[in-house]
C-alpha cells in the first residue's frame, strides 16, 4: 500500500511539473513572439523611412543631372560661338611673341581658340599635361619600387 502511495505522489508531481512547465512554454512562448513581432515592425518602419530617403535621393540627383545637362548644353553654345579660325593678325602676334620668346625667327604651323573655361577647370588639359609629362622626362625622374 505504501507503494501504491507513494507511485502516486510521484506521479502526481510528475503531472504538476508537467502541466507548470508547459504554461510557463507558453507564456515564454507568446513573450518571444511580441519580441519577434517588435523587431518586425521596426524593421518594416526602418525599411520605409530608407524608401523615402531613397527618393529623395532619387529625386535630388535628377535635378542634379537636369542642372548638369544644362549647364553641358550651355557650354556647348560657349563653344560653338568661338570662331573656328583665328584671324591673320592675330597668327601674326603669335608669331612675333614667339620669336621674340625664342630669339629667333620662327613658324606657327597651327593654332586654335581655347574656351576660357578649358583654363579653369580643376582636370588639367592635354598640353599642360604634356607639358608635365616632359619636363618629368627632362629631369629623368626614376621611380623606385619598394
Amino acid at each position: 500500500m505504501q507503494l501504491i502511495a507513494l507511485s502516486t505522489i510521484v506521479i502526481s508531481g510528475c503531472l504538476v511539473l508537467y502541466f507548470a512547465l508547459r504554461r510557463l512554454v507558453k507564456v515564454e512562448h507568446a513573450r518571444v513572439c511580441r519580441q519577434i513581432d517588435a523587431h518586425a515592425q521596426a524593421f518594416l518602419a526602418r525599411g520605409e523611412e530608407l524608401q523615402r530617403e531613397m527618393e529623395k535621393l532619387q529625386a535630388k540627383v535628377a535635378g542634379n543631372i537636369t542642372v548638369a545637362n544644362r549647364e553641358l548644353q550651355s557650354q556647348a553654345s560657349r563653344h560653338a560661338e568661338l570662331p573656328q579660325e583665328i584671324a591673320p593678325e592675330t597668327l601674326a602676334a603669335i608669331t612675333e611673341a614667339l620669336t621674340c620668346l625664342f630669339g629667333k625667327k620662327v613658324r606657327v604651323l597651327s593654332a586654335a581658340p581655347i574656351a576660357a573655361s578649358a583654363a579653369t577647370r580643376e582636370q588639367p588639359i592635354f598640353w599642360t599635361h604634356q607639358g608635365r609629362m616632359h619636363i618629368h622626362a627632362s629631369h629623368e625622374v626614376v621611380q623606385r619600387g619598394f
